[in-house]
């Protein structure tokens, strides 16, 4: 049986065509993890926005009153009403990324020469930046300085 001939085999093709690079589509394999959970749950909505003054404080309940427990048959109950509320501050923390991109780029990487748009790569290696960033402060331990409080 003749060997079976395939595209890659035929030079001339090889040299005088491109292969098909998914005009307009490309893969995101920069990240160090399958999924960033920390900015998403940062930016998610019902969050507190950036406001006025110095913080933000709000109401937590940090404890329980105990009042749970296991009982046998005709046992008394020992009603316990414990205080359970305090209110917790955090002082404002930023964040901040950044790409840049000159108007001879944008005037070079447009169509028909235009495989995949420049601005939105620039776009996605900042905000995987970022991403990894506040992951890491995520992670890391809560009272550490100028970093936004993490877990």
């Amino acid at each position: 049986m003749p060997p079976i001939l395939q595209a890659d085999d035929v030079l001339d093709l090889v040299a005088l065509t491109l292969r098909d690079l998914g005009r307009g589509r490309w893969t995101d394999i920069a990240g160090d993890l399958q999924e960033y959970v920390a900015l998403p749950n940062i930016f998610r909505r019902n969050r507190i926005a950036f406001g006025s003054g110095f913080g933000i404080s709000f109401n937590l309940m940090p404890k329980t009153s105990g009042a749970a427990e296991h009982t046998g048959l005709f046992s008394v109950d020992n009603i316990d009403v414990g205080d359970v509320m305090a209110t917790g501050t955090v002082p404002w923390r930023h964040s901040d990324t950044k790409f840049a991109i000159d108007r001879r780029e944008i005037a070079m990487n447009r169509n028909p020469a235009r495989i995949v748009e420049l601005m939105k790569v620039r776009n996605a290696d900042a905000m995987i930046d970022l991403a990894k960033l506040i992951e890491i402060a995520w992670w890391n331990d809560p009272l550490a300085t100028n970093e936004p409080f993490g877990v």
